[in-house]
């Protein structure tokens, strides 16, 4: 049976016929499915465990999970199976139990998106994307670390938290925070304000979001924001506000005072809520790449969602606060970075608006 085209405003969006790819609701799907099962014998068994998908018409041939779950999708969608599809994965995969959930809300909340910063070529000078240089440069530097480095990683992830924010009459956003004072929780202005300005009317901060030993994912602990205290500068893409219940002291306070000078090959890590997930860290790829008086950028992953998490040096100090990817052209190629505005710019602003920061 071939389906008939869905209009846009009658239906979800995982049902809407044919799938709009330009929806960041289907975006955050395909992006935390490929994140999720990597692996083609992954998908292959997944595929095999739902009804009503044919295996024969997926795109086994594509090399990157995003490839292929785009054709997985195009075909739960054409088939009407796409439900199912993710019934299975919450039944596969618990943590992603109250993603899936979001998911299929009548209005779904997407993960927090800038729009890409586009930069000259001056600022990409020497910066080739996994190539010679990486290895050389990751040759040189000694890997090894004391297990202390785990220990205080652990501590500092304790103050970040995952955001739930609303906006009035529109969709709902997932993005990074962490705490920075007695009742205060900073962030990116983009998750807090919508691009015209409208600043959010509800803002929860959700903590110990993860997944635990035993591969569940812990409800958390959920923290109620207010919304009239929310300020932020959009030049800088900051946003802070303060908390209507207190902030239990097992998530301390991060401090965002130490004065550390980052360049180019030193190693940075990102603790962060990518997608809306439960926290995670980047730690790979992870080398800083280009840095002057307002900007960090490394190659340390992120997704939607990690807007707002703190960037951190190799000792645990907060270096920038995470706001984008950017491109560039460098040697005649495009180019990708991920971009933090430096934290002791962002400190200065926040001292001038007069909030309050540390214990």
């Amino acid at each position: 049976m071939v389906r008939t085209a869905k209009a846009a405003v009658d239906s979800h969006p995982l049902d809407r016929y044919p799938i709009r790819w330009t929806d960041p609701v289907i975006r955050d799907v395909r992006e935390t499915l490929a994140e999720t099962y990597r692996m083609h014998s992954e998908i292959m068994r997944l595929v095999d465990a739902v009804d009503g998908i044919s295996s024969i018409e997926i795109a086994w041939g594509e090399p990157s999970p995003i490839a292929v779950w785009t054709s997985v999708l195009n075909e739960s969608n054409a088939k009407e199976r796409t439900r199912a599809l993710l019934a299975t994965v919450r039944q596969q995969k618990p943590k992603l139990a109250d993603v899936i959930d979001d998911w299929l809300t009548d209005l779904p909340p997407i993960a927090a998106r800038e729009d890409p910063a586009i930069t000259d070529a001056a600022d990409w000078t020497g910066f080739s994307d996994g190539g010679e240089e990486e290895r050389q440069i990751v040759e040189s530097q000694p890997t090894l670390l004391d297990v202390v480095f785990l220990e205080l990683g652990l501590q500092r992830a304790k103050s970040v938290c995952q955001l739930r924010v609303k906006f009035p009459g529109r969709r709902g956003l997932k993005g990074t925070g962490f705490r920075v004072s007695k009742d205060a929780i900073l962030t990116n202005h983009h998750v807090l304000f919508t691009k015209d300005g409208v600043k959010a009317r509800d803002v929860i901060a959700v903590f110990d979001y993860e997944v635990g030993l035993d591969g569940h994912t812990r409800e958390g602990s959920a923290i109620r924001g207010d919304p009239s205290s929310i300020i932020g500068d959009p030049a800088r893409d900051w946003a802070v506000f303060k908390t209507l219940d207190p902030i239990p002291p097992e998530y301390p306070v991060l401090p965002i005072d130490a004065e550390v000078e980052l360049a180019p090959d030193d190693r940075v890590y990102i603790i962060q809520h990518p997608l809306g997930l439960p926290k995670m860290i980047g730690m790979h790829h992870n080398l800083v790449r280009f840095v002057d008086d307002d900007v960090v950028q490394y190659w340390t992953d992120t997704e939607a969602g990690s807007s707002g998490a703190p960037v951190f040096d190799s000792e645990w100090n907060v270096v920038a606060l995470h706001h984008r990817w950017t491109q560039g052209q460098a040697d005649g190629k495009l180019e990708y970075r991920n971009q933090g505005q430096r934290i002791d710019r962002v400190r200065a602003d926040l001292i001038t608006a007069k909030v309050r920061l540390g214990g």
